[in-house]
């Protein structure tokens, strides 16, 4: 299962990504952020992730950040 957190800086694209999300009954959209700083807060608030090892990380620093500090979920941007 996907637990997806959208993060963007531009509310209107996050916003339809969010509803995107939000249409797939098997892919729940746990939360939003608009920064890094509220991705890292929410990421820990809310642990999205997947369990697909099938999908490539980008190596952003908050996915390193929090992959330091926690074992699982790690972040997967797409």
């Amino acid at each position: 299962m996907i637990r997806v957190l959208v993060v963007d800086d531009h509310a209107v694209f996050r916003g339809g990504i969010a509803a995107l999300a939000g249409h797939q009954s098997d892919i729940p959209l746990v939360a939003e952020a608009a920064n890094g700083q509220e991705a890292v807060q929410q990421f820990r608030a809310h642990r999205p992730g997947c369990d697909s090892d099938g999908l490539a990380d980008s190596g952003n620093e908050s996915g390193r950040r929090e992959d330091r500090g926690h074992s699982k979920p790690a972040p997967k941007p797409l």
